[in-house]
């Protein structure tokens, strides 16, 4: 809802209950540039290869996501730790509806004290009931709080202190969230019973709320399309780290 479902969780409700067609009904608006595998043992100069077409060209700024489970919030640590600003845009759906946010006016407005909690702050389980069956009701509270959640990316990329930034998004396919505001598209994915497991092992999520989550996201072939670097989280966490590193060295290292 808004920003950040399926991942984020930011209005802490079941976003399970969430159709496909509700969240996926804005169409892709990327083109499709270059797919890559990094896999650990490979280095082939074409996995290099970024939107600016040159191999080791940086990119100042990537938009990266990645299903449920399948290990973004771990690469977005680690390209922090290797010297990226790393803006947690999921984090910024949950700023904008605080009241001192940009959305939060406007949602008390549109929706009504209803949606407020005794201390004035949003009830958020009781502005997703709003929504969920409700796609025009949807459609205003993304209408209101895209707009918010993107003045916030735009402040937050303006004063980053680093040359590359990555925002780290969890609906970058789903929504027009941070649209312009990014150079190349990096995603992570992993095999389905790969993030069952971690999902279970990690945040002790039974698998039918993990299958439900994931369900209401895009899928690999729909974050494929978008992508121009790839990379497969199917071995450990070491490994995972690795093929970071190595993307960072070949491609966004300033």
């Amino acid at each position: 809802l808004g920003n950040g479902w399926e991942e984020a969780d930011h209005f802490d409700v079941a976003d399970e209950q969430l159709t496909r067609k509700t969240l996926c009904g804005l169409v892709l608006r990327i083109q499709l540039i270059a797919v890559v595998e990094n896999r650990a043992g490979t280095d082939d100069e074409d996995d290099r290869i970024g939107a600016g077409g040159e191999a080791g060209e940086r990119c100042d700024k990537a938009g990266l996501t990645g299903g449920i489970g399948a290990g973004k919030s771990t690469e977005a640590a680690e390209l922090g730790r290797l010297g990226a600003t790393v803006v947690d845009c999921d984090g910024l759906g949950r700023v904008v509806v605080e009241p001192d946010g940009r959305a939060y006016g406007p949602l008390v407005e549109r929706f009504g004290p209803e949606v407020l909690n005794p201390d004035g702050t949003i009830d958020r389980p009781e502005l997703a009931s709003r929504v969920f069956a409700d796609p025009d009701a949807l459609a205003d509270l993304n209408a209101i709080t895209h707009p918010a959640i993107d003045q916030e990316i735009s402040r937050a990329i303006a004063s980053a202190a680093t040359p590359v930034v990555v925002l780290d998004m969890a609906v970058l396919v789903e929504s027009d969230l941070g649209a312009g505001q990014y150079d190349e598209v990096l995603v992570v994915e992993a095999p389905v019973e790969r993030r069952l497991e971690r999902l279970a092992r990690d945040r002790r999520m039974p698998e039918d709320q993990a299958r439900a989550r994931m369900a209401n996201q895009a899928d690999d072939t729909e974050r494929r399309r978008v992508a121009d670097h790839v990379i497969v989280n199917d071995g450990t966490t070491a490994d995972l780290l690795a093929e970071v590193r190595r993307y960072w060295a070949g491609s966004a290292a300033p």
